[in-house]
Order: C-alpha cells, then structure tokens, then sequence
C-alpha cells in the first residue's frame, strides 16, 4: 500500500481513527478520492464499525471533505456503526453546522470523547 499523502488511520482497539493530513482542496481531488477509497477498503476488510475522524489538521474545508465524511457513514451505517467528528476547528464547526452535520453525528472538542460516543452509540 503506497505512504499516506492525505489521511492516517490508527487504531485504538475497536475504534478506527482518521486523520485528514493538512490541507484537502479541490486541486487534488481525484489523489484524495483515490487514497478515500484505500481507506474505505482498510476499514472493510478490518470490518470496521466505529470510526472517528479526527479533524485536528484542518483550519478550513470545503465539499470535498463533506462528501468523504458521508461516504464512510454510509459504509458504517450500513453495518450498524457509529461514527464521531472531533477536534474541529470554529471555521470547520460552522462548515459542519450549515451542514447540519450535528444532527446525524457527534461533534466533540477532543479524541477521547469522541471515542467514548462512537462506543456508546447501539
């Protein structure tokens, strides 16, 4: 599997966690797309049910990364699992809030609560 150039996965034991490396734009959509879809297929084969992504990186964001995070509830959702969103920047809060992302997920301040709701979620 080639190095990462967009996102991490680490795992704490049941959880899987993603992490977006730095700036995600428009002009590499298609390389991010491409590594989205490793790690779609990590998370499949480690049949994955709870997942959160970790937006420590990221200042700011746009559709591309919305767009991500919808495609990996899809695939938890249709096993059943949970998924949370933490360390979002205020810029990335109010992004996620026009969304009205809060509303299907949890948005929290740091890493540990956000593995607390992925695993207190049925």
């Amino acid at each position: 599997m080639p190095q990462p150039k967009h996102f991490t996965i680490e795992h704490k034991e049941d959880v899987f966690i993603i992490s977006p490396l730095g700036s995600i734009g428009a002009l590499d959509s298609e390389a991010i797309r491409d590594e989205w879809a490793d790690v779609l297929a990590r998370l499949e084969m480690a049949d994955v049910r709870r997942a959160v992504i970790d937006l420590n990186s990221l200042e700011y964001f746009g559709s591309i990364v919305l767009e991500l995070i919808v495609v990996l509830w899809k695939r938890l959702s249709s096993k059943r699992g949970s998924l949370a969103i933490c360390n979002v920047s205020p810029v990335g809060l109010e992004i996620l809030q026009a969304a009205k992302f809060e509303t299907i997920w949890p948005i929290v301040p740091g890493l540990p609560e956000a593995i607390d709701a992925v695993r207190d979620e049925p």
